[in-house]
């Protein structure tokens, strides 16, 4: 549980994730390799990074990539809103930008390329304590104004309800007013926890017991987090549920590149995006674009 929190104020969780991934060379001698000295490896540095809808899928593909290029340093900053990831592409801070809103408007700059690389289900995920498993949408949203504020109301034990609330995130809450009418637009209780992006979210969905928050469960299946989702009007949180169109929240995931490269940035797309980027994405409870 994060300590001291007061729940009648809004607090700020920050959860701030740098990756390094970096792998030693090994030469292709005929009896036994071995490892060159560091003055013969070849280092490139890639600079990849985005939201954190898309860091854990992120770091398993960059896992993986690094496994088959180890002369490549690959670099992970902390994460970004979208704007922000958009931003730093365009301004060559980022070699490649991962991102969960198609960059539109001013911030589109035509240099840039877009690449639609995966999808992930929108889930809202209690703390493992709530002894709820489903929700009507007018519960969801009476919960998030303040109007229901405790789990009792809706079946659950006399406790406390903590919502968990992503600032800079209402793009999230538009994908869902798409079957949660009126969602989008209800004033926030005051008493919510605010979170600075998906990564946090997770963070304070695990540890604060009877928090309540939107997620999504590509991240919640990558990182095997103990997050529990509801079932929303009899509509169940499971891929499978969703292909058959039983379950309407989807996000979509963005590679973002400034013009289409033709170096080592262009050999990570590439691996994102062929069979063998594919194969991770599935392996980790996203899907593949059509």
């Amino acid at each position: 549980m994060f300590p001291n929190i007061n729940f009648g104020q809004r607090k700020i969780i920050q959860v701030i994730i740098v990756l390094t991934l970096t792998f030693s060379v090994l030469t292709a001698g005929c009896e036994s390799p071995e490892k060159l000295p560091v003055s013969q490896v070849r280092k490139e540095t890639l600079t990849v990074g985005g939201t954190g809808a898309n860091m854990p899928l992120l770091k398993k593909l960059a896992g993986e990539f690094s496994e088959k290029h180890p002369e490549i340093f690959l670099e992970i900053p902390a994460c970004l809103d979208s704007d922000s990831t958009v931003e730093n592409v365009t301004a060559g801070n980022l070699d490649i930008g991962f991102t969960g809103q198609s960059p539109d408007g001013d911030i589109l700059n035509t240099d840039l390329e877009v690449d639609k690389y995966a999808h992930t289900l929108l889930v809202f995920g209690v703390n493992p304590s709530v002894q709820v498993s489903t929700l009507t949408g007018e519960q969801v949203k009476a919960i998030y104004s303040g109007r229901i504020t405790n789990w009792k109301t809706v079946g659950g034990a006399d406790r406390e309800i903590v919502v968990l609330y992503a600032q800079g995130a209402n793009y999230i809450r538009d994908i869902m007013d798409s079957s949660l009418k009126g969602f989008s637009a209800i004033n926030i209780t005051g008493s919510a926890v605010m979170v600075d992006h998906s990564q946090a979210m997770n963070e304070g969905i695990t540890s604060i017991q009877n928090s309540i928050g939107y997620t999504d469960l590509g991240s919640i299946k990558a990182d095997n987090l103990k997050i529990k989702t509801l079932t929303i009007d009899n509509m169940v949180p499971t891929v499978e549920n969703y292909k058959k169109g039983g379950y309407p929240f989807v996000q979509d995931l963005y590679i973002i590149t400034k013009d289409r490269p033709g170096d080592i940035a262009g050999e990570f797309v590439e691996f994102v995006l062929g069979w063998e980027g594919k194969k991770i994405i599935l392996e980790n409870g996203y899907m593949v674009p059509d």
